[in-house]
């Protein structure tokens, strides 16, 4: 079976049933090998961020509108 096969059948899953597979498999990453590279790049931007917001740079968005946002962006 092919990602792309695999991608097709669960596209026709409900909703629920699609975001419980996404669970899945994210959860399933959890103890795999990273690259530390990577890691120290996401603690910097994770610092720089925290940064910004503490400086007044940038606000934070409530995931509730954030995700009404993207929704909106891709219809």
């Amino acid at each position: 079976m092919t990602k792309k096969t695999i991608a097709a059948a669960a596209m026709q899953l409900s909703r629920q049933d699609r975001a419980e597979l996404a669970e899945e498999l994210f959860l399933s990453l959890d103890g795999e090998p990273v690259d530390p590279s990577i890691e120290q790049a996401w603690i910097e931007v994770a610092e720089q961020r925290t940064q910004e917001y503490l400086q007044g740079k940038v606000r934070l968005i409530p995931a509730a509108e954030a995700r009404e946002m993207v929704r909106k962006s891709l219809q």
